[in-house]
């Protein structure tokens, strides 16, 4: 069962007037299994949160940031979610916005498989 940890996410930085809500659900870690001796792991990177009143959210958009930075573009702010693959194939280029990475991209490898993901992530 997801639970929160009461995180109190805050976007780009934690700084006076950038706070964005409390953290409701975030997925479980676990160890052990095909996670790595002495690492946290867990099947997504992901959280549910409950924005503050003040803040404008917009359902189906992600931020967007300058491509390898943490940046936002302010002359395109975001990204617009408007369709999923639910199984992606190997091969596939997707792209990914990281809190620290920024906007990145990869390959999907190996999927369906029992591996661990360590991958890297290089710029396009």
């Amino acid at each position: 069962m997801a639970r929160a940890n009461a995180a109190l996410p805050y976007q780009p930085t934690v700084a006076f007037g950038n706070f964005v809500g409390t953290e409701r659900f975030d997925p479980p870690s676990f160890q052990g299994g095909s996670c790595p001796p002495d690492f946290q792991c867990r099947w997504s990177d992901a959280a549910l949160v409950r924005y503050e009143g003040s803040i404008g959210d917009q359902f189906g958009y992600i931020a967007r940031p300058y491509y390898g930075s943490i940046d936002i573009d302010p002359a395109n702010p975001r990204f617009r979610i408007d369709q999923e693959v639910s199984y992606p194939a190997d091969n596939s280029i997707v792209d990914k916005v990281g809190q620290t990475t920024g906007w990145t991209y990869g390959y999907v490898r190996h999927t369906a498989s029992a591996r661990s993901t360590r991958c890297c992530t290089s710029r396009r």
